[in-house]
């Protein structure tokens, strides 16, 4: 039996309710395990000694889509307007039973005072510089809603953003079933990130598809509490999307960029995060499988591949390497491999360090208007030093090894 420990009866109410619609809709979930709320923030607990032992399994009913959903907000709340017709009466219980929680919770108050999008969509070269710079992902969000007066569907839409589960699946067995869906995950939701919780799984057999997570390693200094890792992100990623700067990751995603190499041809970096598979590795590059970015184009003199990774001092030499990958994969056996290298090296991390320079100055050159921005912008500031200073560190490491 699932135990709620809350420090309101309503929210400990809202949250049984939430875990009995659940395992109505066949979810299960470890005998072990926590839900705690404490002053509105929510977390998942298990014992230590449970690490790697299944928490919860969610089938494919138990999850509920946004898009048939038409919310809105009303002060610091949500609320539900109206759904599309054809909706199973346990999937609109389920938002309802969700909305409940967000609203006894103030998810919403706390997202207006810690996410950078209000601040963001008040400054247009802001704006402009972020998602131009870095933009991608969960935290692109139309261009419609920054128009003035869109202020409350900025905020919900940022919020859901930085909730919803983009859930993807296909598969042999069924071909014409094609799943990529934004959907929020009952009691899962209340698991917060790390980037070394557990990751999902997935499972999916005919009609037969869930999500699975385990209980995640123990983490120095954190208790008991389990945590999930929402994806491969850096911490501004975690920032724009969720609204934390994440001190747990310590590698930068490059912003996306055209490396220029003399003589030997053009490298595009992309915006997205995309590794390739072990299995398209040689045997001798397959423990860099975390670092080298998917082959997106490839033309004379030219590769086009995601986003690049500057690393932690944990793989002090993997930049290095992915780019020796790289450059090998236009011309095998360059005679100026290891200059090329360097020369690649160097853009990346001069291109990296001039965006983080110019994201500060433009910040440090605001005047919020809301008094809830203030400290916003103290946040948005302090990541850039933080990236600027991991970029740095980088070539100290990358040196020494």
């Amino acid at each position: 039996m699932v135990l709620i420990a809350a420090d309101t009866p309503d929210i400990e109410r809202s949250l049984q309710k939430l875990v009995m619609l659940s395992k109505k809709a066949g979810a299960e979930f470890s005998d072990h395990m926590v839900v705690k709320c404490v002053d509105g923030s929510l977390s998942i607990a298990a014992a230590p000694d449970s690490a790697g032992k299944a928490l919860m399994r969610l089938p494919w009913d138990c999850l509920v889509p946004l898009e048939p959903f038409h919310l809105s907000v009303i002060g610091d709340n949500i609320v539900m307007q109206s759904h599309e017709v054809g909706l199973t009466s346990a999937c609109v219980a389920h938002m309802e039973a969700f909305i409940e929680l967000y609203n006894l919770t103030n998810k919403l108050a706390t997202h207006r005072r810690t996410s950078p999008w209000p601040l963001v969509a008040s400054h247009p070269e802001l704006l402009e510089y972020v998602t131009r710079g870095r933009g991608r992902g969960a935290y692109v969000i139309s261009g419609k809603l920054y128009e003035p007066g869109k202020e409350n569907e900025l905020l919900l839409r940022s919020f859901l953003n930085s909730r919803v589960f983009n859930y993807k699946a296909s598969g042999p067995e069924t071909p014409n079933w094609d799943i990529h869906l934004e959907v929020l995950m009952p009691i899962l939701d209340c698991m917060n990130h790390h980037f070394h919780g557990s990751l999902y799984s997935y499972y999916q057999q005919g009609e037969d598809r869930h999500v699975t997570v385990t209980r995640s390693a123990p983490l120095l200094g954190m208790g008991d509490e389990c945590f999930a890792c929402y994806g491969k992100h850096d911490a501004f990623d975690t920032w724009m999307t969720y609204g934390f700067i994440d001190n747990s990751v310590s590698f930068v995603c490059s912003v996306p960029m055209t490396l220029h190499l003399p003589d030997f041809g053009t490298m595009q970096l992309g915006s997205v995060i995309k590794s390739r598979d072990s299995g398209e590795l040689p045997e001798s590059d397959e423990d860099l499988y975390f670092y080298i970015p998917k082959l997106l184009t490839r033309g004379p003199n030219h590769i086009g591949v995601s986003s690049l990774l500057i690393p932690g001092p944990e793989a002090p030499r993997a930049l290095l390497r992915t780019l020796h990958f790289l450059i090998n994969e236009i011309y095998p056996g360059h005679p100026k491999e290891r200059d090329l290298v360097l020369q690649a090296e160097a853009q990346v991390i001069a291109v990296n360090e001039s965006y983080y320079r110019k994201l500060s100055r433009l910040l440090a050159s605001l005047t919020p208007i809301d008094p809830l921005h203030t400290l916003v912008l103290g946040n948005f500031i302090r990541l850039c030093e933080l990236q600027l200073a991991r970029i740095q560190d980088y070539s100290g490491y990358s040196k020494a090894n």
